[in-house]
Order: structure tokens, then sequence, then C-alpha cells
């Protein structure tokens, strides 16, 4: 696997103090995880940010002043959740580029909004995006979400800003599933800056691309970037394109030209492949199969808009046009072509859970809106969470095995 540079924020304020064991915990397993090369820093705060320890290399040495300085922590008062994250992430910016591993990530472990420093989302998510385009490298953020924390859309849009995943844990039983989770992830990135071109042939317009990837259109050609690839995960990008009508018959026609571009971290080789999509152009339309692929992502797709759509119905404390709109969505999949298949039956079994959880006030604010955040954008990204294994890998099922046995 490629190394990894990883800085873990902790959030020491008051209301941590039941959650701090189990963090602890949590981060001594991910210590064992490591290996000579990976580097770990680990920053605290509540009124004040302070760095526990610098980027160590986590060799014999490293890992135990690591665990030594995990014993010394101690819980304090307020919330400076921007101070602590954007501390995290200069150590990302100013590490040695000669030992800088290629995979960077800041985990951030909070119960609670911030009262100090920087406390609108809006204002913490420029901070970070100021910060991360001074880093020559992927760097992602992911957030973990203790309890009720008041605004679930606060961490999901932090992490969201950086290529990021955000956890939402219930209960403190849940912190190692979720960390686990996330590590086996992390420890199985093989890709970097997928950059997807695609070209369309004469006669041919793209007239869509769902995606949430960061993506640019112009009439003949578009351009799809994502961050970074684990091994096993599959990317769908979704296309629509208009083809003008032909005088004459062809058996196939070439109609999309598609270049990926990407860092290949295992081997630290740039790699470039090409594919050139084909269809037929027939005198009379012959009628096909349906295409169970494609089917089964257009389904992802209904399942994540309607989840976001009534993500914000439920913020508007409009339960009943939230409830609906889970509930069209259901309707929809559950009349396609892979009604049956196991992934899309996970869909609507979802959707269904989501409808209880948008039914009212009570339900949203105590499960509902966390939920949903989860499994939206889970779905976006295809990229799974523990509460939103839809998307599982080995690697991450490993390492969330290893965890429960030896805790």
């Amino acid at each position: 696997r490629a190394p990894v540079d990883l800085v873990a924020v902790i959030d020491r304020s008051s209301s941590m103090k039941d959650k701090l064991d189990l963090v602890r915990q949590t981060l001594v397993f991910m210590i064992k995880q490591l290996k000579a090369g990976d580097h770990l820093g680990l920053v605290v705060y509540d009124q004040t940010v302070d760095v526990v320890f610098p980027m160590l290399d986590m060799d014999t040495e490293g890992k135990a002043r690591a665990s030594g300085e995990l014993k010394i922590i101690t819980v304090g008062g307020q919330t400076n959740t921007s101070g602590g994250l954007l501390k995290a992430l200069d150590m990302i910016r100013r590490r040695d580029p000669e030992k800088a591993s290629a995979v960077a990530t800041v985990l951030l472990f909070t119960d609670g909004l911030a009262n100090l420093g920087l406390t609108k989302t809006a204002q913490i998510k420029q901070a970070v995006r100021g910060v991360l385009s001074q880093i020559d490298a992927v760097c992602s953020v992911f957030t973990f979400g203790y309890g009720d924390e008041p605004d679930p859309e606060y961490l999901r849009e932090i992490s969201e800003q950086a290529n990021g995943m955000y956890y939402h844990i219930q209960n403190t039983d849940a912190i190692p599933l979720a960390f686990s989770d996330c590590l086996g992830g992390l420890l199985s990135v093989v890709g970097q800056n997928l950059v997807i071109n695609i070209e369309v042939e004469k006669g041919v317009r793209l007239v869509d691309i769902k995606t949430t990837y960061k993506k640019q259109i112009n009439q003949n050609t578009a351009t799809i970037t994502i961050p970074d690839i684990y091994s096993e995960e599959e990317k769908d990008i979704l296309c629509t394109v208009h083809l003008d009508k032909i005088e004459n018959p062809k058996e196939k026609v070439s109609f999309l030209n598609v270049t990926l571009r990407y860092t290949n971290v295992i081997l630290h080789t740039n790699e470039n492949i090409f594919e050139l999509c084909e269809i037929g152009r027939p005198t009379e339309v012959i009628k096909k199969d349906i295409n169970l692929k494609i089917d089964k992502q257009k389904n992802r797709i209904v399942c994540a808009d309607a989840m976001h759509q009534a993500l914000t119905a439920g913020e508007n404390s409009d339960y009943k046009k939230a409830t609906d709109i889970l509930k069209n969505a259901e309707h929809i999949i559950r009349r396609s072509p892979t009604a049956q298949d196991y992934y899309c039956e996970t869909l609507v079994q979802q959707l269904r859970e989501g409808q209880k959880q948008v039914s009212d006030k009570q339900q949203f604010m105590s499960i509902g809106q966390y939920s949903l955040s989860s499994h939206t954008y889970s779905h976006y990204q295809q990229r799974g969470t523990h509460t939103s294994n839809t998307y599982p890998t080995s690697s991450k099922a490993r390492m969330t095995t290893d965890f429960q046995q030896k805790y």
C-alpha cells in the first residue's frame, strides 16, 4: 500500500469527557496499523489549540512516543474547532517534501458546534479551502460527529470541502466501527488525481453528466475530476448524449472518446487509459434488453437526489414533503427493471427507513438528519461508511474485523 500522513484532531472540550477514553483506544489501534514510512500527528483543542506531538514517523520509536503522549490528554473547556482543524491542515502543508506521503488526511473528532474562533460553516469552509490551495498534494478531511451534535451539515460540508466523509456516531460503541471503516479506506488508496476527459464525435452532443464530482462540460468535451479512489471501488458516471440523424445505416460508429489519467500511488507512475465507445446505427431501431448496470446507477441517482431533497425539506420543517419525496423515489425504483437486484433492494430499504426518520420533528432531529446526511453523500460518491455500507471493500471489512477481534 501507499504510505500515509495522518493528523488526528481531538475535541477535548468538557462535553467529550465520557468519550475520550474510547477515542484514545481507537487511536492506539490506528498506531498499531501504521508502519515505518507512515506519519502521524496529534492536535487537541478546547478554547486553546495544542500540538500533542508533530508528524512522527511510525517506526518503533515513533509509535512508542505517540502511544505515551495519548495517555496525557485531559478534558478542557470550550470548542475552538476551526483552530484545531486549521492547525492540523497547516501541519500537512508544512511537511518536509522529501518525506511527505502521497496520501494526506486530517481526522476531526468532535461532539458539538464551535463556540470559539470561526463559528460559521461558510467561514470554516473558506478557511479550509484557503489552506488546501497551498498544499501541493491531495489532502482530505474526515469528520466524526458524536451523539446529537446540533448540525450534521456543519461537519458534512467540511468533509465535502476536502474530499472526505462524514461519520455520525450515535453511541460510543460505534466509534471503533466508524474509525476502522475510515482507516481501512485510507490504507487502500490506489489512485489520485483522476481526470476523465470525454470527447464527442461529429454529430453527437453531450446533454448531461450525472455526477457530483467536479465537472466541466463544453459543447464537444467534458472533464470530470475525482481526487482519489480506493482499491475495489467503482465510480459510475452516467452520460446522456444526443445523436444526430444519419442518412445511411452503419453497423458501428464511434460516438465518445474517453481518456482516464491518474497517478498510481503504489507504483508512483502516471497512467493513461483510452476507450472508444461505439454504437450501432441501423435503419430501424431494434429493441434490445435494457442495460441493467445503467439502470442500477439511475436508481442510485434517484435515491441520492431524493435523500438530498428530503433533507432540505426536513430542515425547513416540511416533514410531509420530505416523506413524499422519499416515497416517490421508492416507487420509481420498485418499478424499475433492476428492482429485484440486491443493491436496489437496499436502496428501497433505506428509503423506507428514511420515511420513518422524517415523519415528524422528533424523528428528524434525533436520527433523520444524521442518517440522510450520511446516506446522501455515500451514494453520490459511491463510498460507504459504517452506517451506509452499500459500497463495501475488503480492506474496510478486514480493518473492522481486526478491531472487533482485538478490542
